[in-house]
């Protein structure tokens, strides 16, 4: 629970139960600024639910750490390395998720 005698800490925000809604909110509004950059062919190769994946976490730990590093303006190397392997690297793709990690 959230409640004010807790301190608001950075771990506190990314697990806290009172913040899931909200966090699922902002990943979704990310996840959507990101899918609106792909082009045609990139959304064949990372379709939105694998993009979810990649940049959410599916165990409970690893989406609180990916929430932890949003926080801080930054997301995982890994997350951004699956997603450009997935498009084939070229040099639009690794500009078009560059952009778009950036406003995660």
């Amino acid at each position: 629970m959230s409640l004010e005698k807790f301190t608001k800490t950075q771990d506190h925000l990314a697990k806290c139960s009172y913040y899931k809604t909200i966090w699922q909110n902002i990943e979704s509004t990310a996840i959507d600024l990101v899918w609106s950059r792909f082009m045609k062919e990139e959304k064949y190769h990372c379709p939105k639910h694998l993009l979810h994946k990649i940049l959410t976490g599916l165990s409970e730990a690893s989406i609180q750490e990916k929430r932890r590093l949003w926080i801080k303006g930054l997301t995982s190397v890994g997350s951004f390395d699956t997603i450009k392997d997935l498009l084939n690297l070229s040099k639009m793709t690794a500009h078009t998720i560059e952009l778009a990690m950036h406003i995660m």
